[in-house]
């Protein structure tokens, strides 16, 4: 299985156990793929580097820089396909 986590998912897997750990030590153990984007993980680490998680950090023992490092060694790079979007404006005859 192929998976892209999101960034509460990544935040909370790294700093906490529950489900969204257990998709990391799936990845860890090989039981799925986890992908990743340079975009995504410059949004981790600006989260993680947020005021509010610095405690638990210190109780983890880590670092926001080796988290990251620790998750983009996990995680294969992928680059995002841009799709255009689906809905370019509503009409002007159109009214609500």
């Amino acid at each position: 299985m192929r998976v892209v986590a999101d960034t509460n998912v990544l935040v909370s897997g790294l700093l906490w156990t529950g489900p969204p750990r257990q998709v990391l030590d799936a990845a860890r153990a090989g039981r799925l793929e986890l992908f990743t984007t340079s975009e995504l993980l410059l949004d981790v680490h600006d989260v993680l580097g947020r005021p509010k998680f610095a405690d638990r950090l210190v109780q983890a023992g880590t670092s926001v820089a080796a988290l990251v490092a620790g998750y983009a060694g996990l995680a294969g790079f992928v680059k995002p396909a841009i799709i255009a979007p689906v809905i370019m404006g509503i009409p002007t005859t159109m009214r609500f």
